[in-house]
């Protein structure tokens, strides 16, 4: 009976090494360069598994999918405070060169936006090709984030989304059928179109931004997207709409960077700007960060004194200043301070 016992551990025993080895090698093959083993499917594809009510972009957007998916002209205040379980496409009443795509989850937002991020804006990804699947998610890694929370929100213009697809065509890219689906949503709300087998910015130039619903089923958004970050998402991002779409208002961020701040200033804001992953090297990129943190940015998590490293007195100052000058030449925004 001890000896029966006996063999009985012994086999057990063996049976756990070789199923805990076999539960090894899945996992590392998953991890493996894409060249080591054939892909049926990205990496990004598999990070959310399509349901019934996430179906428009869990799979290739199709024309006849796509048309399903109504363009609302909507105001900020209809945006906010609508709460949908679906992505909603929304084309700004106060600035109709602005089209809102609200997602339902950061995950489904990243599925789309995460990698046009790196290359348009990230420092530290090439400028020149687009990540594959699997070096975003190193990329993301190393940077110390998550895939979910990489951007909060997100904002493109037709020139820099046409940059992106031309590459994908170029590199022969598998993209997301996320991805995909911003593809035909830009096309569809005229921010870019294909001529002689190149994407195109269409005139004049639209942006497309992103937001997340709040409270949202995403268990990664819990905590995180609440009403009150929703609304600093969505007036920072619409923020960099009117940078893009409205050039006196443009214009005038670029004269306050240069002419009414200091030196050390500017310092204090590039280094603020750079820490968060910018590519700062880009002067627009550096100043359309600068007008969207300083006064369209009203959450204390996203952005303070303390977090860009200045005297809370100094910052209320160039805030002030930067208000007063706004209303000196008459220049409009999308949503009120």
């Amino acid at each position: 009976m001890k000896k029966t016992g006996l063999i009985f551990l012994i086999a057990i025993f063996f049976i756990s090494i070789a199923t805990f080895s076999i539960f090894f090698l899945i996992q590392k093959r998953s991890f493996l360069p894409q060249s080591e083993y054939p892909q049926t499917s990205t990496f990004i594809d598999n990070l959310e598994k399509p349901t019934t009510d996430r179906n428009i972009i869990s799979r290739p957007a199709k024309p006849d999918i796509i048309e399903k998916v109504p363009f609302n002209v909507a105001s900020y205040k209809e945006i906010f405070f609508r709460k949908t379980s679906d992505t909603s496409i929304n084309i700004l009443s106060e600035n109709s060169s602005v089209l809102i795509v609200d997602f339902p989850s950061l995950n489904r937002q990243g599925l789309a936006l995460n990698r046009v991020a790196a290359l348009i804006e990230k420092k530290e990804a090439p400028r020149d090709r687009i990540l594959t699947s699997e070096e975003l998610i190193s990329f993301i890694e190393i940077q110390g984030d998550k895939f979910e929370t990489f951007y909060l929100g997100h904002n493109y213009s037709g020139r820099k989304l046409a940059k992106f697809f031309n590459l994908a065509d170029r590199q022969n890219i598998n993209l997301s059928h996320q991805e995909l689906f911003v593809r035909d949503v830009a096309t569809k709300g005229r921010l870019i179109n294909k001529l002689n087998g190149l994407w195109k910015a269409q005139e004049p130039e639209k942006i497309l931004i992103s937001s997340v619903q709040a409270a949202s089923n995403d268990p990664n958004s819990r905590g995180i997207i609440d009403m009150k970050m929703r609304d600093t998402i969505l007036r920072h991002e619409i923020s960099h709409g009117d940078f893009v779409t409205r050039p006196k208002y443009r214009n005038y961020c670029i004269d306050f960077w240069n002419q009414k701040m200091t030196g050390k200033e500017r310092e204090v804001f590039r280094q603020f700007i750079s820490n968060r992953g910018y590519d700062v090297r880009d002067t627009n990129i550096l100043i359309d960060e600068f007008q969207a943190f300083l006064v369209h940015t009203p959450d204390g998590r996203a952005f303070s004194a303390k977090l860009v490293g200045i005297a809370e007195k100094k910052l209320k100052h160039l805030r002030a200043i930067f208000v007063q000058g706004l209303s000196a030449d008459s220049i409009q925004l999308s949503v009120p301070f």
